[in-house]
């Protein structure tokens, strides 16, 4: 029985540690998504800009 219980906590940290690492791993993943999302927004707005410019010298 206290072999069992001392496996269960075992696992228990095993699976808090695993869950640190998603969780760290995918805060990375999702800052990234957030920086190259506004980076594309300040490319479309300067294309959008260009695109105006160009069509109001036709």
């Amino acid at each position: 029985m206290q072999q069992d219980i001392q496996t269960i906590k075992g696992d228990i940290i095993h699976m808090r540690q695993s869950q640190a690492r998603v969780e760290h791993d995918l805060s990375g993943k999702v800052n990234a998504l957030f920086d190259f999302r506004e980076s594309q927004i300040e490319t479309n707005q300067r294309v959008s800009e260009r695109l105006e410019r160009l069509e109001a010298k036709r």
